[in-house]
């Protein structure tokens, strides 16, 4: 997966640096804001992709099982014994 050059994620750091530093706050505190969304957009993008992921596993399992099923052998009931009531 092609996330862009390592220039293009310092643009888009420092561009989200400038708008939370702004008026309220100083460049340190608009930095960690912007880390922190930053991080929270990549936490919600890989919690994502594991979901996806164990699901195309879930998926592949109940294939498996499917394609199995006409190789099980069938099992008959045991012959009743002569001496039960």
């Amino acid at each position: 997966m092609n996330c862009g050059s390592r220039e293009d994620r310092q643009r888009l750091l420092d561009a989200v640096t400038q708008r939370f530093a702004a008026p309220p706050g100083s460049l340190s505190a608009g930095h960690a804001a912007a880390l922190k969304q930053l991080w929270q957009l990549a936490y919600r993008e890989a919690s994502t992709l594991a979901y996806a992921d164990a699901f195309r596993a879930i998926m592949l399992a109940f294939a498996v099982a499917t394609i199995l099923v006409p190789l099980m052998r069938n099992v008959t009931p045991p012959a009743p014994s002569p001496n039960a009531h």
